[in-house]
């Protein structure tokens, strides 16, 4: 029996707080629109948002995935 597996890797660097960010505009709406997609927990919104459309694959109901989140602060 074969099995298929897929490694993600993503760099969340939207994922910061705005207020340290001094993110203004469509940059600050794009940031919360990252963090908002990350936060969720049923319905995933595709469309919504880049991050999602390209981790649509990796979110999918479906599959068995671990999920490993590590933030790292200079």
């Amino acid at each position: 029996m074969a099995r298929l597996g897929k490694l993600v890797l993503v760099d969340l660097a939207g994922s910061e707080r705005a207020s340290k960010t001094g993110a203004a505009g469509s940059t600050l709406a794009e940031g919360a629109l990252i963090n908002k997609s990350l936060t969720a927990a049923r319905h995933v919104p595709y469309r919504d948002s880049k991050l999602t459309r390209m981790l649509q694959d990796s979110l999918r109901q479906q599959l068995l995935l671990s999920m490993l989140f590590h933030t790292v602060q200079p």
